[in-house]
C-alpha cells in the first residue's frame, strides 16, 4: 500500500514539478532516482525521498538555474549532517509550536482549496464528482465508520486504504466510458501528403512541391489521456529531433495539430500539450490549432490555448502555405541583392517568357498571351478590386503587389504575383462549374497592378484564338483538381 501510494505521489510531485519549473524531465530516470533514494532513506528509517514541487521552485528562484546539481548537493550534505550529528531534533524543539502548526494548517488548507473548488475549472463534472465522493467517504469512515470496527481490525483497514481502492474502481469505469473506442495510432503527415482546397497557379504549386517539407500535419483521433498524449509527443520529440540533424533551409517551420476527432480529453494529458508547444516554441517552429467546440473551451480554461485555432484543417493548410510562399518570397528577394544571382535569374526570366510566347504548344500559360485580351489596372492601397454587391465575373491575374481575397465562409487568403483570382466566378458563368461563387470580395493591401480579363473579352477570345481559351480553361480547371483537399501534392522534378 504504502509503495503505491509513494509512486504515485512521486509522477504526481514530477509532473507538477516539470510545469513549474518549463523543464522537460525523464520520468524513468527520475522514478528511478526517486526509488533508489527511498530505499536508502527506509535503512535509517526515514521518510520516502523524492523532490516536492514546492521546494524545487524556491530552489529555482534562488540558484537562477535548473540544470546544475550544486544546489541539491549542497542541500543533501546539510540534511544528512544535520541528521547524523543529531541536531535536527534540537533545532526543531526550539521552534514555536505554533508557527509548525500553523505551517501545517496552511499547507493542508491549501490543499483542500486546490482540489475540492479550484479543480472545477480543468476537472470535467464527473471527475470532479469522484474528488467529493472520496473526500465525503474519507470524513465519514475515518470519523463514524472506524471506531465501530474491532480495535484489532481497525489498524489493518485505514481509511487512506478504503478511499484509495474507491478512487482506482471510479477512476476505472470513468476511464472504461471516455475510452471504449479503439484509438488510431498517430501519424504525422508530411506536407506532400496533404493540401488545401485553395485554387492556385501551377507557378506556386511547384513552388509548394519543393518548400512542402516546411510544414507538417499531426491528426489525433478519439478520446486522449496520460498515454496516448505521451505517445503523441514522444512521436513529435523523435521527429523534431531528426528535423534539428538537417539542413537549416529544409527544416519544418509550421506544425499543425488537428484535434477535431478528439471526443475528450483527460486532466493527465493537459501538461502533456504544454510540452509540445514548449518543444516546438525552442526549436522556432510555429504550431497551428484546428480544434473547436468543449476541447477549444477545454483548452482555453486550462491556459494552453492562446491563438485563435483555426476551424478546418482545410483552412489551417490553406494559411500555412500561404505562409511558405510569403517566406520563399522573402528569400528570393533576399537572394536577388546579389548582382550574380539577379543577373541569372533575370536571363532565366527573360528566356522562360520568351518560350512561351512563341510556343503555342506549351503546358504553361504565359501573361504576355493574355495581356491582348485583357484590361492592366492600377490599384492603390486598400482600394476594392470587387465586392460582393457587384456580383463581379471577371478573371483577374495579379502582376504586381498584394491582394487579400475573401471567401464565402469568411476566410482571407492572400494572392501571389502570377495567380488568378475571382476564376471560379469566371468558369461559372461560362457554365464550366456548377454552383454559386464561393468568392465574395478582393482588396488590394499595397500599390497593385492586375490583369483584368472580362467575360465579353473571354467570349471572344474563344471565337478568335479557341486554343488559348482552351488553355486557359483547362489550366483553370486543373488547378482546381490539383489543389483539392487531401490530394498529395507531387514533388516537382527539373530536367
Amino acid at each position: 500500500m504504502g509503495s503505491v501510494m509513494t509512486t504515485l505521489d512521486n509522477m504526481l510531485k514530477l509532473t507538477s514539478s516539470e510545469k513549474a519549473l518549463g523543464v522537460d524531465l525523464d520520468y524513468n530516470h527520475e522514478m528511478k532516482l526517486g526509488g533508489k533514494a527511498t530505499m536508502f532513506s527506509s535503512l535509517i528509517v526515514g521518510s520516502p525521498a523524492y523532490g516536492q514541487t514546492k521546494f524545487n521552485v524556491m530552489n529555482l528562484s534562488i540558484a537562477r538555474t535548473s540544470t546544475s546539481e550544486v544546489p541539491s548537493m549542497l542541500l543533501g550534505t546539510i540534511s544528512v549532517l544535520f541528521f547524523f550529528s543529531g541536531l535536527a531534533g534540537p533545532v526543531i524543539n526550539i521552534m514555536p509550536r505554533f508557527l509548525l502548526g500553523g505551517l501545517c494548517v496552511f499547507a493542508g488548507v491549501g490543499f483542500l482549496y486546490e482540489n475540492l473548488w479550484e479543480a472545477r475549472l480543468v476537472m470535467n463534472k464527473f471527475s470532479f464528482g469522484i474528488v467529493w465522493t472520496i473526500f465525503l467517504v474519507n470524513f465519514i469512515y475515518e470519523f463514524f465508520i472506524l471506531q465501530l470496527l474491532p480495535l484489532g481490525v481497525q489498524p489493518m483497514l485505514p481509511g487512506l486504504l478504503v478511499v484509495f481502492c474507491l478512487g482506482l474502481i471510479l477512476a476505472t469505469f470513468e476511464f472504461m466510458f471516455a475510452f471504449m473506442h479503439a484509438a488510431k495510432p498517430p501519424i504525422i503527415l508530411k506536407g506532400a501528403e496533404c493540401c488545401s482546397s485553395t485554387v492556385r497557379s501551377e507557378k506556386h504549386e511547384k513552388q509548394l512541391a519543393i518548400v512542402a517539407r516546411w510544414y507538417q500535419v499531426l491528426k489525433v483521433d478519439n478520446f486522449v489521456f496520460f498515454g496516448t498524449a505521451n505517445a503523441i509527443y514522444q512521436l513529435l520529440k523523435s521527429n523534431v529531433e531528426h528535423q534539428a540533424t538537417l539542413p537549416r533551409p529544409t527544416r519544418m517551420k509550421y506544425f499543425i495539430l488537428d484535434l477535431h476527432g478528439v471526443t475528450g480529453i483527460d486532466l493527465t494529458a493537459k501538461d502533456v500539450f504544454v510540452k509540445v508547444k514548449r518543444l516546438l516554441n525552442d526549436h522556432g517552429i510555429t504550431l497551428i490549432w484546428t480544434v473547436g467546440g468543449k476541447i477549444m473551451r477545454k483548452l482555453r480554461r486550462w491556459g494552453i490555448l492562446k491563438e485563435e485555432p483555426f476551424d478546418s484543417i482545410d483552412l489551417a493548410l490553406r494559411y500555412v502555405e500561404d505562409g511558405c510562399l510569403s517566406r520563399a518570397h522573402k528569400l528570393c528577394e533576399k537572394w536577388l541583392v546579389n548582382n550574380t544571382v539577379r543577373s541569372i535569374f533575370e536571363q532565366q526570366t527573360m528566356a522562360t517568357i520568351f518560350s512561351l510566347s512563341v510556343r503555342s504548344d506549351d503546358k504553361s500559360l504565359a501573361s504576355t498571351r493574355l495581356r491582348p485580351w485583357g484590361e492592366r489596372l492600377n490599384l492603390k492601397e486598400d482600394q476594392m478590386i470587387f465586392t460582393e454587391s457587384s456580383q463581379d465575373d471577371n478573371l483577374y491575374m495579379l502582376y504586381d503587389g498584394e491582394v487579400e481575397v475573401q471567401s464565402s465562409d469568411g476566410s482571407c487568403r492572400a494572392v501571389f504575383n502570377g495567380s488568378f483570382f475571382n476564376l471560379d466566378a469566371l468558369l461559372i458563368s461560362v457554365g464550366s462549374l456548377p454552383g454559386p461563387p464561393t468568392t465574395v470580395c478582393a482588396t488590394a493591401k499595397k500599390d497593385t497592378m492586375v490583369l483584368k480579363i472580362t467575360k465579353q473579352k473571354f467570349r471572344q477570345c474563344m471565337r478568335e484564338d479557341g486554343a488559348l481559351a482552351q488553355k486557359l480553361l483547362l489550366t483553370l480547371i486543373v488547378q482546381n483538381e490539383n489543389s483539392r483537399p487531401g490530394k498529395k501534392r507531387a514533388l516537382w522534378k527539373t530536367d
